[in-house]
């Protein structure tokens, strides 16, 4: 099988927290804390009330290249943090001394995944992930999808907290009628993506996600290219799940400006997959220099193939980087009328694991 390569881009660097010890009572705390896995630099959400520290976006303690921190002046750290990379437990506790005083910390790698809990064989490594077990959004990763244009599928986007919400380790993003007064739209909508912060090219990507179903309601899980400024699918549109009033069945599609403008038929350029909508289901695709496929449930449904001889515009995935887009969506022209008859839908993400194949 050919080598299938990932690539994940940080666009915004992050900063490292610092946290000063408290005058009054003058406990050790450490100041800064961060973990740095195979592809990216994690900051520690130091509590220093409680003593934990969550680090995001680690899967494995073998990831953990170096591990950085400041304490406060004087203070001393047991274990040696630095004994324990390439091999960091999900939950360490640490014990800061200064002089007679001292003070417990917990390290808890927030995005940890059991071995038990891992879906693929010893040719894939996670190299990031999202499990959505802390109760707010990441910002260094993510931001809110701001509304678009009327007649785009954004146009009811909103930052309004209600249409966010972290529950049993998964984020719900809700579609609902509009009851915010100072609103002009008729429906709401909550979605989240990465673009300007994180992009991903060339290897697989997992979404454990739930849809809902209501007349008008479009739940989405796509990716754009990162920074492309050419006409529209230029640099090409995955969508990995879209789901349409009642049916069945998502669609997972693959847009260009050759599918666009040429041949949308050969080579095919989407599928409809029949899910079970009262569960969670994985929805993945795999994108390497020749193809594109996408699964559900760890089962192929499509493939599409670069074509031989190359086709101008046909095959842009092996040379864009993307964003992705996580997005509750009401109304337009394809998923038509909205009636919710005063229900509210969502979409809800359990976790996202991308994927690089092993050296």
């Amino acid at each position: 099988m050919k080598k299938v390569l990932l690539a994940l881009c940080s666009l915004m660097a992050s900063s490292v927290i610092y946290l000063g010890c408290t005058p009054s009572n003058q406990e050790p705390v450490i100041e800064s804390f961060r973990l740095v896995a195979w592809d990216n630099a994690n900051d520690g959400q130091i509590d220093q009330e409680s003593g934990i520290i969550h680090v995001r976006h680690i899967s494995s303690g073998e990831q953990v290249r170096t591990v950085d921190f400041t304490l406060s002046n004087g203070s001393e750290i047991t274990p040696d943090p630095q004994t324990l990379i390439n091999k960091w437990p999900e939950k360490v506790n640490f014990t800061i001394k200064n002089g007679k005083k001292t003070k417990e910390y917990t390290v808890i790698l927030s995005d940890y995944v059991k071995p038990e809990d891992e879906q693929h064989g010893p040719e894939w490594r996670i190299a990031w992930n999202d499990e959505f077990n802390i109760n707010s959004i990441d910002t260094v990763v993510w931001s809110k999808t701001p509304r678009g244009p009327k007649g785009m599928c954004t146009q009811h986007m909103t930052d309004a907290e209600d249409l966010y919400e972290f529950k049993d380790g998964k984020i719900f993003l809700y579609g609902k009628e509009n009851d915010h007064p100072e609103d002009t739209v008729t429906h709401l909508t909550g979605g989240i993506w990465t673009k300007d912060k994180k992009c991903f090219s060339l290897g697989r990507m997992d979404i454990r996600a739930k849809v809902t179903s209501g007349k008008g309601y479009w739940p989405a899980i796509w990716l754009l290219p990162q920074g492309n400024s050419k006409p529209y699918s230029e640099g090409g549109e995955l969508d990995i799940v879209e789901h349409l009033n009642f049916d069945d069945f998502v669609y997972q599609t693959m847009h260009t400006r050759y599918t666009n403008l040429v041949n949308r038929s050969n080579p095919m350029n989407y599928t409809m997959a029949k899910v079970n909508l009262d569960e969670y289901n994985t929805y993945s695709v795999i994108v390497s220099n020749d193809k594109v496929e996408y699964m559900v449930n760890n089962v192929v449904t499509h493939v599409y193939p670069k074509l031989v001889p190359e086709q101008e515009y046909q095959f842009p995935f092996s040379t864009h980087a993307y964003y992705v887009l996580f997005t509750s969506q009401l109304g337009g022209d394809w998923v038509g009328d909205i009636d919710l008859k005063g229900e509210t839908v969502y979409l809800s993400i359990d976790w996202i694991r991308v994927y690089t194949k092993k050296q």
